[in-house]
């Protein structure tokens, strides 16, 4: 039973600005090892990983330094000096580097990411240039630029853009996506590598939409209005950047914003249609809503909890929104929302059929292979142990991250925002299988929680000159 002293205690920790420069360091290695996974053979992927799962950690070990006015004021101009040396990184990545984008969006493209890194640019200061103009100018440059990728590439060779395609029409037409069936897309071999056992039925996959029902209800705009289930993906990564400018807005909150945007590897998570901009845009709604809007911070948590499997493990971390004073009357508020938003979500259609939705949201993902190509170090522990990486393994490495954020975290809605980043990077790089698109949301997770921070001087000093 969690005391009204426990919550209080906890929701007394404030935001300080020493751990976000540590995990935004860590949030650039651990994007470098995205796209080196994604761009060169080998286990090269590894060092900056191996950076990323130390200094993320560490973000919550560092010692607090007493801050005055003066203190705050210089770490704010490091985090804005680190968030604008990561947006010039991107925008030069688009530009010199052949192949870092998928398809042929051409200088099209190339013009509005440098102009939408120009715009972020000048958010860092105190008063953008563009004022009450700056996000809507920096959300339409980067998502025209978005949509040129998508528009240059109409059918990646995935099948989770099959999934998306076929599952949001066969719902638009009155059918259950949960209880249908999908094309191979893959030879034998590859569907061998990808699919558990008995998944394959000839030319077909046994299971219905693999995803729980608020990505596919997202999605579903963009394949029946626009003939493209990307194009809700990209709206999905434009809202997670303005709840991420709107949390707490100021310089450091539109910096975060215009980093996510120009993130190397979104291009490539975009164009192959994965889930994770979805999933990224309700953790930032639920700490903008936790910043601006308290009351429907359940509704986005439980929108996030039903939007994918892996989410399940920072649930716990719900306790580090709860606002100074709080008792458990108000934790009961908040979980009662969300569980109650997650049940409206998603009971439809597990109740539809339960047994094809079981099949496919729960029990595909427990026979899915294990994965030697996957982007964590799973593989290096199949080497040591000789068979796949344990599910525990993974599990036990989250459980005690969970801990550590739950004890070092500030109980704000940054913090929740950082755990969740931590808990998430630790499970997945110990998963039987992970690629670049899952750690979107680690990544994502330490820009919210840049953009959430409120860094304000310790009261004791706050009047030194």
């Amino acid at each position: 039973m969690i005391s009204r002293l426990t919550l209080r205690l906890g929701a007394g920790r404030p935001d300080h600005p020493l751990p976000l420069l540590v995990a935004l360091a860590g949030g650039a290695a651990l994007a470098i090892a995205m796209d080196v996974h994604r761009s060169v053979a080998g286990n090269a992927f590894l060092l900056p990983l191996v950076a990323a799962l130390i200094l993320l950690p560490a973000a919550f070990l560092v010692p607090r330094i007493t801050l005055g006015s003066a203190g705050r004021r210089r770490w704010e101009l490091l985090l804005r000096g680190g968030l604008a040396a990561g947006i010039v990184a991107g925008a030069l990545v688009f530009v010199l580097i052949p192949g870092s984008v998928p398809g042929r969006p051409g200088i099209p493209f190339q013009l509005l990411m440098e102009g939408a890194a120009l715009v972020a640019l000048t958010g860092l200061r105190a008063r953008p240039p563009l004022g009450r103009l700056h996000l809507p100018v920096l959300l339409g440059l980067a998502g025209a630029a978005l949509l040129l990728v998508v528009a240059s590439f109409p059918q990646p060779p995935i099948d989770v853009w099959v999934f998306h395609r076929d599952a949001a029409l066969q719902l638009a037409g009155g059918g259950n996506p949960y209880a249908m069936d999908f094309p191979n897309i893959y030879d034998a071999a590859a569907s061998e590598r990808y699919y558990g056992p008995g998944v394959v039925n000839g030319d077909r996959l046994a299971f219905g939409y693999p995803y729980p029902p608020a990505t596919l209800l997202a999605i579903l705009p963009g394949q029946v209005l626009g003939g493209e289930s990307r194009i809700a993906l990209v709206g999905a990564i434009l809202v997670a950047a303005a709840c991420i400018a709107i949390a707490r807005p100021g310089p450091l909150a539109r910096g975060a914003a215009g980093l996510l945007l120009l993130l190397p590897p979104l291009p490539f998570l975009i164009t192959y249609a994965w889930t994770e901009p979805v999933t990224l845009a309700l953790l930032a709604a639920s700490v903008a809503a936790a910043c601006r809007a308290p009351r429907w911070t359940g509704v986005a948590l439980g929108l996030l909890i039903a939007s994918k499997q892996y989410v399940l493990a920072i649930v716990p971390l719900m306790l580090l929104l709860l606002r100074p004073g709080s008792g458990g009357r108000d934790l009961g508020r908040l979980g009662f929302l969300t569980v109650g938003t997650a049940a409206l979500v998603t009971l439809p259609f597990l109740l539809w059929e339960v047994a094809p939705f079981l099949r496919a949201v729960v029990e595909l993902q427990w026979i899915q292979p294990y994965r030697p190509d996957s982007l964590g170090l799973g593989p290096a522990v199949t080497v040591l142990l000789g068979t796949p990486a344990p599910f525990l393994l993974a599990a036990g490495a989250a459980a005690g991250a969970l801990l550590l954020a739950l004890i070092r975290a500030p109980w704000t809605p940054s913090g929740f925002a950082l755990g969740s980043a931590l808990v998430l990077l630790v499970f997945f790089a110990l998963s039987k299988q992970a690629f670049p698109n899952y750690y979107l949301a680690a990544v994502g997770g330490i820009l919210v929680a840049i953009g959430a921070a409120r860094i304000e001087p310790d009261p004791e000093v706050a009047a030194e000159p």
